[in-house]
C-alpha cells in the first residue's frame, strides 16, 4: 500500500471520528440554531415507572391459554399481599383475588388484546396480519412485565388495583366485519371512582380509550407503559452491518417526531400529540386526539424483554385534562408506510431518521428513504419481484449520473492515452523552470489545455459514486426497517432480500461469514475487482485494485442481500459502460488540439486541399 493510500485512509478515519463526536454536534447545533437533544436525567423517585425486572428472559405469552384456569390454593395469602387488608374474611379475599386474575381476550382481524382486571391494563398484544420467521403471529407485549396503560390519578396509583368488569362479558370475544365492543372497567374506593373503557373495533387497528373520574378535584392523569415492546422476529446475534436491532421510544410534539434509542433515561416537557414504542417492524402508540396534551414525559430502559436480553423502554406521561373525562386511542400496527400514512398524525416520520450534523440530514434523509421505498413499490407493481425492483432502481440511479460518468470515463481514457506523450514534456518543463514552481504550474496547465485533458479527471471520478451514496444508504435503511421488503425473495437461494443470502450455515467465519457462507458478496467483490482493473491505470494506485474488493467483501458478508445485489449490479453496469467506451475510438477534441493514438501524437495531413 503506497503512502498516499495510507494517508487517505487515515484522513477518512479522522474525519469520521470528528463528525461522530459530541463537540462537532455542539458546533453544528450552535451554527444552525438547533435545539439541544432531550436532557438525560436520573428519574425522580416519585416519578419512577416501575416494575421489578426479571433477570430471566420471557417466553411467548400464554395468557390466552390461561384464561379460565383455577386459582392457586394460596390465593388468600396473595390477596392479603395485594390489598394490604387483613380484616377481610378469607372468602372475600379469595373472591378479590379471583377477580384480580380475570382476563378478557378480544380478537380482531388485526390483533389480539388481553385485558386484565388487575390495574385495568392491557396484558398482552398479538399481531394477526404478520407472521414471524417461526411461522407464528408474534406477541409484541412481553408477558408478566407490568402490562401497558396503567393509570395514576392524582396521588392514587391504580396500576396494581383490582378493577371490576361491568356487565356480563365473555372471557373471549371475537370481532369480525364491522363488529365493535366496549369493555368497561371500574375501580371504587370510598367516594372515589375511576372508570376506564376500552372500545375494540373489527375494522380498525386501534383501541379507543375513555377515562372518567369522580371524587377527585381536577386530578392529573399519569399513563404508564411498563412492559416495553418485543420484536416481530426473535433477535439473532448482533453482527456488524447485519440486521438492525433496536427498540425506540418515539413521540411527537406539535411539529417534530423524536426518536430515542440509546437506552438512557429521558425526560421531556411540553405538548405531545402522541407517544409510544417501536421495534424494527411494529409500533404501539397512544394518540391524544385534537389538541396536543401539555405534560411531562419520563422514560427509562427496561432489559430482558426477550431471551437474548433485548432492551426496550418503559414510559409514563403525566398531564392534567381540561375536564375529568379524557379520550385517547392506542394504535397497534406493523410499520407499513401506507398504513401509517392513513393515520394522518405523522407516524410515517418515525420510520427513518438522519443526523442533523450531516448537512441537516434529519430534514431531507427520511424523505429520501421514503422516496426510495416508493420507487421500489412502483417497480414492484410493474414486475412483482422486489429483487427485480432493486435492479431497476440501480439502473435508474445510474442513469441519473450517467452524463457525469461518461464525461469522467472519456477524460480518463484520453488522459491515459496522452500521458505517455506528455511525460517527457512535463519533465522538460520542470528542468527548464527549475526553482520556479509557479512557472512550472502555469506551463503545465497550458500543456494540459493544449492536449484537451482535464488534470482533475481522476479526482472527479469519485463524484458519480459520491452522488449515489445517499441512495445506497437509503436502501440500506429501507431494507432494514421497511416491513414491505421483509421476507421478500428474489430467485433461487435468495429467499429474503432483507437478510444475508446464506447458502450454508455450517461455514461461519467471523467478520467475513458470521451467519454462514454467502454468494452475493463474492460476486460483488469479483465485479468490483474487474471494474478497478478497467479504471485504475495509475501505477501508484494499483494497490487499490485489490484492497477495495477485499474491504467490501468483508463488510458485505452480513449485509442484506438486497443491498449487495444493488452494489453488484452497479459494478456490472460500470464495467460494461467502461469497456464500451474504452473499446471505441478516442473522442474528438476541440479543433487545433493534438490527437493521440496509443501514446503517439497523430498530426493532421494538411497537404490535401478542401474540395
Amino acid at each position: 500500500m503506497d503512502r498516499k493510500t495510507i494517508v487517505t485512509l487515515l484522513v477518512v478515519t479522522a474525519t469520521f471520528l470528528l463528525f461522530s463526536s459530541d463537540a462537532w454536534h455542539r458546533v453544528v447545533r450552535k451554527v444552525f440554531g438547533l435545539p439541544d437533544p432531550p436532557k438525560v436525567t436520573t428519574l425522580a423517585k416519585d416519578s419512577a415507572i416501575g416494575v421489578k425486572e426479571s433477570s430471566k428472559g420471557t417466553s411467548t405469552p400464554k395468557l390466552v391459554e390461561s384464561v379460565g384456569n383455577t386459582v392457586a390454593s394460596d390465593s388468600v395469602k396473595k390477596a392479603i399481599v395485594q390489598t394490604g387488608d387483613t380484616t377481610l374474611s378469607p372468602a372475600k379475599l379469595d373472591s378479590l383475588y379471583k377477580l384480580s386474575q380475570r382476563r378478557v381476550v378480544v380478537r380482531t382481524p388485526d390483533y389480539v388484546a388481553v385485558v386484565g382486571a388487575k390495574g385495568g391494563r392491557i396484558e398482552a398484544i398479538q399481531l394477526r396480519k404478520v407472521v414471524n420467521h417461526a411461522g407464528q403471529n408474534p406477541w409484541i407485549l412481553p408477558e408478566n412485565r407490568g402490562g401497558a396503560l396503567g393509570v395514576k390519578v392524582g396521588d392514587d396509583d391504580l396500576s396494581q388495583e383490582t378493577f371490576a368488569i361491568s356487565g356480563t362479558v365473555a372471557d373471549t370475544i371475537d370481532l369480525k366485519g364491522t363488529d365493535s365492543v366496549a369493555l368497561r372497567l371500574t375501580w371504587t374506593k370510598g367516594p372515589k371512582t375511576f372508570e376506564r373503557q376500552y372500545v375494540f373495533r373489527a375494522d380498525r387497528p386501534s383501541v379507543g380509550i375513555d377515562f372518567a373520574n369522580r371524587g377527585w378535584d381536577n386530578p392529573a392523569y399519569k399513563l404508564m407503559w411498563d412492559a416495553g415492546i418485543l420484536q416481530i422476529d426473535a433477535p439473532g446475534p448482533k453482527i456488524p452491518f447485519g440486521p438492525p436491532h433496536f427498540n425506540n421510544l418515539v413521540w411527537k410534539d406539535n411539529e417534530d417526531v423524536t426518536s430515542q434509542g440509546d437506552g438512557k433515561p429521558v425526560s421531556a416537557s411540553g405538548p405531545l400529540s402522541w407517544v409510544g414504542l417501536r421495534s424494527q417492524y411494529a409500533m404501539a402508540a397512544v394518540i391524544f386526539p385534537g389538541e396536543a396534551r401539555d405534560g411531562e414525559l419520563v422514560a427509562d430502559s427496561v432489559g430482558h424483554v426477550d431471551s437474548l436480553n433485548e432492551k426496550s423502554f418503559k414510559w409514563s406521561f403525566r398531564w392534567r385534562p381540561q375536564a375529568g373525562a379524557e379520550k385517547l386511542e392506542l394504535a397497534i400496527t406493523p410499520l407499513q408506510v401506507t398504513a401509517l400514512e392513513t393515520w394522518k398524525v405523522g407516524f410515517e416520520q418515525m420510520l427513518f431518521s438522519g443526523y442533523a450534523w450531516f448537512f441537516r440530514a434529519d430534514l431531507w434523509f427520511p424523505h429520501l428513504c421514503l422516496f426510495v421505498l416508493g420507487m421500489l413499490q412502483f417497480f414492484y407493481k410493474v414486475i412483482p419481484n422486489y429483487g427485480v425492483a432493486i435492479i431497476l432502481l440501480t439502473l435508474a440511479a445510474r442513469a441519473v449520473v450517467l452524463p457525469l460518468t461518461l464525461r469522467q470515463v472519456r477524460q480518463s481514457k484520453r488522459m491515459s492515452e496522452v500521458m505517455p506523450l506528455l511525460k517527457p514534456k512535463l519533465e522538460a518543463l520542470k528542468e527548464k523552470h527549475k526553482g520556479d514552481a509557479r512557472k512550472v504550474q502555469e506551463e503545465t496547465m497550458k500543456l494540459y489545455a493544449e492536449y484537451g485533458i482535464n488534470p482533475l479527471a481522476t479526482m472527479a471520478g469519485c463524484l458519480p459514486m459520491f452522488l449515489q451514496m445517499p441512495v445506497f444508504i437509503s436502501l440500506y435503511m429501507v431494507l432494514g426497517r421497511a416491513i414491505e421488503l421483509r421476507g421478500q425473495p428474489f430467485f433461487g437461494w435468495i429467499t429474503d432480500l432483507s437478510r444475508s443470502d446464506v447458502v450454508l450455515e455450517a461455514i461461519k467465519v467471523p467478520y467475513v461469514f458470521p451467519q454462514g457462507l454467502t454468494v452475493l458478496p463474492i460476486a460483488m467483490a469479483a465485479s468490483l475487482f474487474g471494474l478497478n482493473k478497467l479504471t485504475i491505470k495509475d501505477p501508484q494506485q494499483q494497490s487499490m485494485v485489490w484492497i477495495m474488493p477485499i474491504m467490501m467483501f468483508v463488510f458485505s458478508g452480513s449485509m442484506p442481500s438486497g443491498l449487495v445485489l444493488y452494489w453488484t449490479v452497479s459494478n456490472l453496469f460500470s464495467m460494461t459502460q467502461t469497456y464500451l467506451i474504452n473499446a471505441g475510438p478516442l473522442p474528438e477534441v476541440a479543433s487545433g488540439k493534438p490527437r493521440v493514438h496509443n501514446g503517439v501524437e497523430v498530426k493532421a495531413d494538411r497537404s490535401k486541399k478542401k474540395s
